[in-house]
């Protein structure tokens, strides 16, 4: 009887107490991501006082294609390696699956260069270059 009494007292405690609260659970809000604002992400935090992208600019090809560009410097004495993708976005931010493959590009020492790609569908109304260090 000892055990049942204690299970039934555990009971009502959490029923009572375990239940109390500030009403529904709210989501923490998130940070939206930094591809989907900016036209150019550096991903590695390493990289971010090694290179920098200058200046970026975007037009429509004569048959409609978004062609995304980037100016990027490399900030340091030496030659760095990185890697550059462009994802096309249509116009609510979303992939449309046009995704460039990761390119190795080697920047010499100072070196700006420009990035570029077009996508190969007309819906691309937004773009993101991507840089990485090379893996």
């Amino acid at each position: 009887m000892k055990p049942m009494k204690n299970t039934l007292v555990c009971l009502m405690v959490l029923l009572c107490f375990g239940c109390a609260g500030e009403g529904p659970y709210v989501p923490a809000q998130r940070q939206p991501s930094p591809e989907l604002e900016n036209t150019a992400v550096i991903l590695d935090e390493s990289l971010a006082d090694r290179i920098a992208v200058d200046s970026q600019n975007a037009e429509h090809t004569a048959q409609g294609k978004l062609k995304g560009m980037a100016n990027v410097r490399n900030r340091t004495n030496q030659d760095l390696s990185i890697q550059v993708q462009t994802v096309f976005r249509d116009d609510n931010g979303f992939s449309i699956g046009d995704d460039t493959a990761w390119e190795t590009v080697i920047l010499t020492a100072n070196e700006t260069r420009t990035i570029s790609a077009t996508s190969t569908s007309k819906k691309a109304e937004r773009y993101t270059i991507r840089v990485r260090e090379t893996r």
